[in-house]
């Protein structure tokens, strides 16, 4: 199985490598009659170690059988990598060997080499390497995975623009599913964590997803030019992982209940949510609150200028009907494919996803 380290939501793919590390216990548990020795007991120690720095968390689309070994074994390897350049000795042996095998030049060294710098926080040096990778591999899928750590590094840098830009463009390589997506691959989990990730649609759309929904959230005070947008494309985004959602859901309604008005004139475009267009289809209502909702019409100009355009809203004469209409029709809608939605949405909003947090990025 193929995997991608992230921190902090990322990493990197070295199946290969966990595998064969994964194989070594168990040739040694035979080899001692199943007695615990030494090397098992620094095997524990290196994961309670690591453990206590970084939450490890496994895909859960991985099979048991390899989420029960990934962790440990990558611990291991990461702490006799360390060992070996704690001692001299143990390190010359290391770089005479490596020079007789041209170790480096080994795509599994190089793989392991960067998941070392990401994870000692190396992030710059990470971003170097990565982008040597890019450069020399015409394979979509290797260089999306080496995008993805890059976006990685860069979120933990701060450089949350160039973060998303880079996931921006890979989501939009991925095909269109034809299947319906499985249930949610990440769960609820820390803010500083690693985690093996799945290279599939699922898993790097809600990655994607969750990093600038993370954004929207954090921004405390967004231009009144780009109040309603942040909101409807909060509205969008927290589809992808609704069940944890309902808090700010709410929190979005109360706001636009207070306004008395929201302009988002391509909800109908994104939002198939049913709790969504309920909530939102209540508040135009007289005891919803009778909000103005100018969210019937779509264009593809500027932000600015289709704010521009909307001149009339649900109270005026004979929009109400058709709104309601609007909504219902909307229902309908509700079993689409979330993936290939988002795929879509991010393809046509890209260039104004960032406006909303362009003051923080």
């Amino acid at each position: 199985m193929q995997v991608i380290i992230l921190p902090a939501l990322i990493l990197l793919s070295t199946s290969s490598l966990f595998s064969t590390v994964c194989c070594a216990p168990n040739h040694h548990h035979n080899n001692h009659n199943g007695k615990k020795t030494i090397l098992d007991s620094f095997g524990l120690l290196f994961c309670i170690i690591a453990w206590s720095l970084w939450y490890i968390v496994v895909s859960k689309s991985a099979p048991p059988e390899v989420s029960n070994m990934l962790i440990p074994s990558f611990v291991t390897v990461v702490e006799c990598w360390e060992m070996l350049h704690r001692h001299q000795h143990f390190l010359k042996e290391f770089q005479n060997l490596s020079k007789n095998i041209q170790l480096e030049n080994w795509p599994i060294f190089q793989e392991f080499f960067i998941n070392m710098l990401m994870y000692g926080r190396a992030h710059r040096d990470a971003i170097e390497h990565l982008s040597r990778v890019q450069g020399t591999t015409g394979d979509l899928s290797t260089k999306n995975k080496s995008s993805l750590q890059v976006a990685s590094c860069y979120y933990f840098l701060g450089e949350f623009k160039h973060c998303l830009q880079i996931l921006f463009d890979v989501v939009l390589s991925l095909p269109h599913s034809t299947t319906a997506s499985p249930k949610s691959a990440i769960g609820r989990c820390p803010a500083r964590f690693l985690y093996f990730m799945g290279y599939n649609n699922k898993e790097i759309l809600q990655y994607t997803i969750s990093m600038l929904l993370k954004l929207y959230k954090c921004k405390d005070n967004i231009d009144d030019t780009y109040k309603d947008i942040a909101l409807g494309y909060m509205l969008v985004l927290m589809q992808y992982d609704m069940e944890h959602e309902y808090e700010l859901l709410n929190r979005i309604i109360e706001t636009i209940k207070k306004a008395k008005s929201f302009c988002f004139p391509k909800f109908f475009n994104y939002i198939i949510n049913v709790d969504i267009l309920e909530e939102i289809s209540y508040l135009a209502t007289p005891v919803g609150g009778g909000v103005n909702l100018e969210i019937l019409f779509h264009s593809h100009g500027s932000w600015s200028s289709q704010h521009e355009l909307l001149t009339v809203g649900v109270n005026q004469k004979g929009l109400r009907k058709k709104l309601k209409q609007a909504f219902v029709n909307q229902m309908a809608r509700c079993y689409e494919n979330i993936d290939n939605l988002f795929i879509e949405f991010i393809k046509e909003e890209d260039k104004y996803l960032l406006l909303p947090l362009s003051d923080s990025l």
